[in-house]
């Protein structure tokens, strides 16, 4: 084989591992575009997450605020009902 053979040859297979590498690329850019469509859709996830727990934290404070409005009510109720004796 002469030297220009070998060349050429060597020159062949830096070709073929450049088009390997290029390939590769492509197929990490995709990836990363999936994973950054994943990552959008996860953040969205814990910021409605978060809406809710707001909502949840907002209900229970109304329900707290409720149950000690109708504590006054509820001891009032007993204290009358205990008043009145079945026979």
């Amino acid at each position: 084989m002469t030297h220009v053979s070998e060349v050429n040859a060597k020159m062949d297979g830096v070709v073929v591992s450049i088009r390997e590498v290029a390939n590769n690329m492509r197929d990490i850019a995709a990836a990363t575009m999936q994973q950054s469509a994943g990552l959008e859709q996860i953040s969205a996830s814990i910021g409605h997450l978060d809406d809710i727990t707001h909502d949840n934290n907002a209900v229970v404070e109304a329900a707290l605020s409720n149950a000690g409005e109708l504590e006054v009510p509820a001891m009032v109720l007993s204290e009358t009902a205990s008043a009145f004796h079945l026979r």
